[in-house]
């Protein structure tokens, strides 16, 4: 029972410390982010299953916790690499954009360059 809550402190330190990291960047501005309820979530978990293994009577759910610790870290996974490959999308736009626009007013066709 204590190396499996050894271990399971290891995934939350650990494997949980991008939302940690996010946590406190939250708190200092007093801003709650979306991930804040699963944060609370894992933090209180982690503190009842502390208190469950050093005396208090109750079931084990170490497994439960590290699993959706892990669920997190793959879908933040997923977000930042959708994020990345939308961005390299977008420059790769930018990048076929001419350097000159060809503008027609009045009749006359003027070269002004892009952007503004």
């Amino acid at each position: 029972m204590y190396l499996l809550f050894a271990l399971s402190s290891v995934v939350y330190f650990h494997g949980g410390w991008p939302f940690l990291k996010g946590a406190m960047k939250e708190l200092r501005s007093a801003s709650p982010g979306h991930d804040d309820a699963d944060r609370r979530g894992h933090h209180r978990g982690l503190c009842l299953q502390f208190t469950v293994v050093f005396g208090l009577e109750g079931k084990l759910f170490l497994l439960e916790l590290v699993t959706s610790i892990d669920i997190m870290l793959l879908g933040h996974w997923i977000e930042m690499r959708s994020v990345l490959g939308a961005s390299k999308a977008l420059q790769m736009l930018v990048s076929l954009m001419p350097a000159e626009a060809h503008v027609m007013r009045t009749g006359a066709v003027r070269d002004v360059p892009w952007p503004n």
